[in-house]
């Protein structure tokens, strides 16, 4: 996939999202450029980033604002088991969030299907900036 490709995607997704969230919550590392690139086609200024332990599956970041009534996109690129989003969507749920989830593949057969996405795939495509 080349960037034109991934722009083009990700419009797709955005035209996808039914309302304008309060903010923009990326997964790191792969929800970072979607995510940031989404805020400009929501027109949302708020955006956070939360980090996942490859290995405990725990995060290791937290946001300090209040969440309370907000409603949030949490972000990713792909999905491959889901565990990233649905272990980030619960933490973002106890800080009082509305969350939607987002990314722009899944594989198929994974713990959590996000509420906005452009296809479920067995394989993945590479984006730009894994080149």
């Amino acid at each position: 996939m080349d960037w034109q490709e991934f722009e083009q995607a990700l419009a797709t997704l955005a035209n996808k999202i039914s309302e304008k969230p309060d903010a923009i919550v990326c997964v790191v590392r792969g929800g970072m450029i979607p995510g940031r690139l989404l805020c400009n086609h929501l027109g949302v200024k708020q955006l956070y980033c939360l980090s996942i332990n490859k290995a405990t599956r725990q995060l290791t970041t937290d946001i300090l604002d209040d969440l309370t009534g907000q409603t949030v996109v949490l972000v990713e690129d792909t999905l491959e088991t889901g565990t990233n989003l649905a272990t980030s969507k619960q933490y973002l749920e106890t800080r009082g969030a509305t969350v939607l989830t987002a990314a722009m593949y899944c594989k198929p057969g994974g713990l959590i299907v996000p509420d906005f996405y452009l296809e479920i795939r067995d394989k993945l495509p590479v984006f730009p900036w894994e080149n």
